[in-house]
């Protein structure tokens, strides 16, 4: 039965429609060209409408760039905490009150009374910029507060893409351009030793070099005399840090790699030509003998064991602590900090 309906089908001549004409009629006496364009002309219209202006009449308010330095400042409209900068924000029209916060920086209050941009929004949007100087940090609170959070930072064994190291440092010492005192170059350069001994792996060290360049500069451009005092800071850096064989441990490859450079190299070109160095050798030796020696103070009693988010920690009597394995010399290093 289908078999007989498609031949059915099949056999049926097609139409041919070379002869049929479609005619418009006149509307309300109008002809049909007049009609039409002005339709497409309404057309034309809305599409414009649509694309330039309703999108300002829906906003009804204007797109604000938030600026600030140092970066990382909070950004609040009306008590609403809206973004972090940099950062561009759709402000509503009327009056606003923008407050800008950071982390030991006194808050910056701004009135505005905002404005309403119609014309072409979605492509060309009206950009204002809010772009402020925090000043007079509390530089010694954020000076503490920054060597507490690298510190557990350091504790990170290995960083990449997904998981980035901060540059604390860095962000820290940009507080000398905010306020350019003794005081905050004092406070900075303490921060910087403190951490020095800490640091075993490349972004971090990257992290301290960048910051004692701009702690150096005293928040002035760099000079012949931030050029020296970096020379000072960087020799008294190597003279005094114990644990800056194991930085370069740390620093060199596995393996050799392979280089078109024939010049010759001051360092060793892989951590196994390393080992084999005399005075690196010294170095582990003395790191295991400061090990052994360092033993836990015999007849005090530890405390209570105690919970702490999901980890049981246990009491120990004061000691020099060391952190690092005397059979891993990429992490060495030794603490004097309780």
């Amino acid at each position: 039965m289908l078999k007989n309906l498609f031949r059915r089908k099949d056999k049926e001549p097609i139409p041919d429609f070379k002869d049929v004409h479609v005619t418009l009629k006149p509307i309300l006496g109008i002809r049909p060209g007049v009609y039409l364009t002005v339709l497409y002309g309404l057309i034309i219209l809305a599409l414009i409408f649509v694309a330039f202006f309703l999108e300002g009449i829906l906003t009804n308010g204007t797109y604000y760039r938030f600026q600030s330095e140092p970066v990382q400042a909070g950004v609040w409209i009306d008590g609403e905490k809206v973004g972090v900068t940099p950062c561009e924000i759709l402000v509503k029209k009327g009056a606003h009150t923008f407050t800008l916060k950071r982390p030991f920086y006194p808050p910056i209050t701004i009135e505005k009374e905002v404005g309403s941009y119609l014309f072409s929004v979605p492509f060309f949007p009206k950009l204002d910029t809010v772009n402020v100087v925090m000043k007079e940090p509390a530089v010694t609170e954020l000076a503490e507060h920054t060597y507490h959070e690298f510190m557990q930072w350091m504790l990170v064994k290995d960083f990449s893409t997904e998981y980035q190291y901060p540059h604390l440092l860095t962000q820290a010492a940009m507080s000398i351009y905010a306020r350019p005192t003794e005081e905050t170059y004092l406070a900075l350069k303490q921060l910087l030793a403190e951490s020095l001994p800490h640091i075993i792996q490349p972004e971090p060290a990257r992290d301290y070099l960048n910051a004692l360049l701009i702690v150096e500069t005293k928040g002035g451009p760099f000079s012949p005399g931030s050029f020296m005092r970096l020379l000072v800071s960087l020799r008294t850096a190597l003279s005094t840090n114990r644990a800056l064989p194991f930085w370069l441990y740390a620093l060199l490859p596995v393996n050799r790699l392979v280089s078109t450079d024939t010049a010759p190299s001051p360092f060793p070109p892989a951590k196994a030509d390393l080992e084999k160095e005399v005075w690196f050798q010294k170095a582990l030796t003395a790191y295991r003998d400061l090990v052994t020696e360092s033993a836990i103070q015999k007849g005090a009693v530890p405390g209570p064991a105690f919970g702490l988010a999901g980890l049981t920690f246990k009491p120990v009597p004061a000691a020099s602590y060391l952190m690092g394995k005397a059979d891993d010399p990429a992490a060495i290093l030794d603490h004097n900090y309780l």
